[in-house]
C-alpha cells in the first residue's frame, strides 16, 4: 500500500475516532439539578370560626353565615332579603320551629302510607320526618349563635365579587370546599347557578335596582321589587 493511502485511511480513522468522541461526549447524562425550592403553605383565607358566627376572612374582617332557607318558587325581593339578614338569627329560629312541625306532618304521612299497605312511601316519609327532627335543633343552636351578633346583613357587591373569586362558594382544586350553607345535618353546597342578592343598589333603564351574583361569577342588575333571587349574610367585624 502506498504511503499517500496510508495516510488517507489514518486521517479517516481519525475522523471517525473524534465523532465517536463527541457522540460519547454528547450522550454524557447532564449534572443533577438541585431540587426547587419547596412551595410555601397555602394560605387558608377563610376559616369556621363558631363563636363568630361563620366563616372569618381576616384580611376584610368579614364573616360570611349561612344562607337562611327559602323555598323553592318563592320569589325573594330585596327589600324582604334585607329585612330577612338583619334578622338572621330570628329566621334561623323560626326554621327549627318549622322542621319541628314538618317531621310531625312527616311521620303521620309515613303512618298513612303504611296503614295503606305502601311501605315504601311509608318508609320515604317515614326518613324525611327523622331528618327534620335531627335538623330543628342544629338550626336552634345556629340561631343561639346569630343571636349574640347584632350586625347581620348583606354584602355588598364588592365583598361577594371577592368572595367568589377567592373560591369560598366553590368545590375543586381551586375551591374552598369547605362552605356550608345551612345547619342541616351534612354538607349543604351552595350552587353555582344560584342568584344572591347583595346591598348595591343601582338603576337599570330607569328603574331602581340592586346587584345579584352568583357562585360562578356572574353578576346581574335586577329589579328590586321581586325575583328568584335569594340571599346569604355577613357581618363585620373589628
Amino acid at each position: 500500500m502506498s504511503e499517500r493511502a496510508k495516510v488517507g485511511l489514518l486521517g479517516v480513522a481519525l475522523m471517525v475516532l473524534v465523532a465517536g468522541v463527541g457522540s460519547l461526549q454528547a450522550a454524557k447524562p447532564a449534572p443533577p439539578q438541585p431540587p426547587p425550592p419547596p412551595l410555601p403553605p397555602p394560605s387558608v383565607t377563610y376559616v369556621w370560626d363558631e363563636a363568630k358566627g361563620g366563616w372569618y376572612d381576616a384580611g376584610r374582617k368579614l364573616v360570611w353565615g349561612y344562607a337562611p332557607p327559602t323555598y323553592t318558587g318563592s320569589l325573594t325581593s330585596f327589600p324582604y332579603a334585607t329585612n330577612q339578614a338583619a334578622n338572621y338569627a330570628q329566621v334561623l329560629l323560626q326554621e327549627s320551629a318549622n322542621l319541628l312541625v314538618d317531621g310531625d306532618y312527616y311521620m303521620q304521612l309515613s303512618i298513612d302510607w303504611y296503614a295503606d299497605g305502601d311501605a315504601l312511601r311509608g318508609a320515604y316519609y317515614y326518613n324525611r320526618a327523622v331528618q327534620a327532627w335531627a335538623d330543628s335543633p342544629l338550626f336552634a343552636d345556629a340561631a343561639e349563635i346569630a343571636a349574640q351578633h347584632g350586625n347581620w346583613r348583606l354584602p355588598t357587591k364588592d365583598e361577594a365579587v371577592d368572595a367568589v373569586a377567592k373560591g369560598l362558594f366553590t368545590y375543586g382544586p381551586n375551591g374552598f370546599d369547605s362552605y356550608d350553607c345551612s345547619p342541616a345535618a351534612g354538607l349543604q353546597p351552595l350552587g353555582s347557578s344560584r342568584l344572591n342578592w347583595t346591598s348595591t343598589t343601582g338603576k337599570k333603564n330607569g328603574i331602581q335596582c340592586a346587584w345579584a351574583f352568583a357562585a360562578d361569577g356572574g353578576l346581574i342588575l335586577a329589579g328590586q321589587s321581586g325575583s328568584a333571587i335569594e340571599y346569604l349574610v355577613v357581618r363585620s367585624v373589628p
